[in-house]
């Protein structure tokens, strides 16, 4: 699994990592950390300079709740860990950005020429196949060589420590190996690759390789416990 080019960028107050090639595919993204708070506790604090340093009329994000559930931009219940959002829609006049918070889960960009999805996606969301849901979403009249999938920091194996029943849930695809006693350290990203990679290329997908649990640029549960914020991934459209 190929990493691409990332670069760290400044817009305003925000420090943020931006994929090369997906600037390329003429999709705006990015990925906030320390610079900012987007806990539901912190993130009244920064709404309105994301909205004016990146110029945009609302920064949209969902009520996630560790599900499997994708929802289309417009629609009123955000109680979801999906986002699919056209190229052209036609009620949106004005540059909008959508976003979702992690901690050490998995935020993924998924984007075809019509449209893109963002994803949360921890060992729930991956046992409830939100991501492979996301291509299902995207799939329309694209071809699959035209899909590109991007996954933003998260925790890494050695740092994701799970009991046996997160590898029951997960099945044969979970990519794992032995951890203290009955444990197991689970890949998120190994995992969420070897499902993608029944339907894409290995040249695809795109994995930025910091972990947020070691990395102290990026907000962590499992480093900083119940008061850690959360990282903001987001795509401007």
């Amino acid at each position: 699994m190929n990493a691409p080019s990332f670069d760290w960028k400044k817009t305003g107050k925000f420090e943020f990592l931006s994929s090369a090639r997906f600037e390329s595919l003429g999709v705006e993204q990015g990925f906030i950390g320390k610079t900012a708070d987007f806990s539901s506790s912190g993130r009244a604090r920064f709404l309105e300079s994301f909205r004016q340093d990146f110029k945009v009329h609302e920064l949209c994000l969902l009520e996630q709740v560790h599900g499997s559930k994708i929802v289309t931009v417009g629609e009123s219940d955000l109680c979801a860990d999906g986002i699919f959002i056209p190229r052209a829609e036609p009620s949106r006049n004005e540059r909008s950005a959508f976003g979702i918070v992690v901690a050490d889960c998995m935020a993924i960009l998924l984007a075809a020429p019509h449209g893109v999805c963002l994803v949360h996606a921890g060992w729930r969301g991956l046992a409830g196949k939100i991501h492979l849901k996301a291509l299902e979403k995207l799939a329309g009249s694209a071809a699959r060589s035209q899909f590109h999938v991007l996954i933003w920091p998260c925790a890494g194996w050695e740092n994701y420590e799970v009991g046996p029943e997160v590898i029951a849930a997960l099945g044969e695809g979970a990519a794992c190996v032995p951890g203290n006693g009955d444990r197991s350290f689970l890949g998120l990203r190994e995992t969420a690759c070897k499902d993608f990679l029944q339907f894409l290329d290995r040249d695809q997908i795109q994995i930025s390789p910091q972990c947020t649990v070691t990395d102290s640029s990026f907000h962590s549960y499992r480093r900083e416990g119940s008061n850690a914020g959360r990282n903001l991934a987001f795509v401007i459209l």
